[in-house]
């Protein structure tokens, strides 16, 4: 049974999701360019606390669990920005592995389906497609009623999504 939490988590969810995209044809629409374009000309050093310049080269290293060029497309150089979204995005996630987790533990393959899907499309709407992608496969076998090994992808995302917490911690610092 679905508590009133999970169903406000997956509708947050689905609303960063489509706020995010919107935002982005709008501005792109009005600007007539990407956002990355107008970053370029912005003073880095004006900034949140840290400066885009350092935080791009952080998340440019290889190994970074999150596309931060993804963000860049979205916030530009908006580290204000940035940092809300993926505080948003790491709060809802903690609420909703729970539930996750007790389809998995319970075998409710619709459910596994539904709270995968929602937690992948905020997952890649973030950039952080190294959680999404073993989301994407616990989703399948959600789908596909073959539910053996969700148990090992609902493990392989725990592990994807605290790698990114403790990146995005020690990158960008307190969220």
């Amino acid at each position: 049974v679905q508590g009133p939490s999970h169903a406000g988590t997956e509708v947050l969810l689905d609303a960063i999701a489509r706020e995010i995209e919107s935002i982005q044809r709008t501005i792109s629409s009005s600007l007539g360019h990407s956002m990355s374009d107008e970053a370029e000309s912005v003073d880095p050093a004006a900034t949140d606390s840290q400066s885009l310049a350092d935080v791009t080269a952080a998340f440019a290293k290889e190994g970074s669990p999150v596309d931060f060029e993804r963000l860049k497309e979205i916030f530009g150089d908006d580290m204000g920005g940035i940092k809300d979204l993926l505080k948003m995005y790491l709060n809802q996630a903690d609420e909703l592995m729970p539930a996750l987790q007790a389809a998995v533990d319970g075998g409710v393959a619709e459910q596994i389906t539904r709270l995968a899907h929602k937690l992948a499309g905020a997952s890649v709407a973030c950039g952080l497609n190294s959680v999404a992608d073993p989301l994407h496969r616990l989703e399948e076998r959600g789908r596909s009623g073959s539910i053996v090994e969700a148990g090992r992808w609902f493990e392989e995302t725990t592990r994807a999504l605290g790698e990114a917490r403790e990146w995005i911690l020690k990158t960008l610092g307190p969220i």
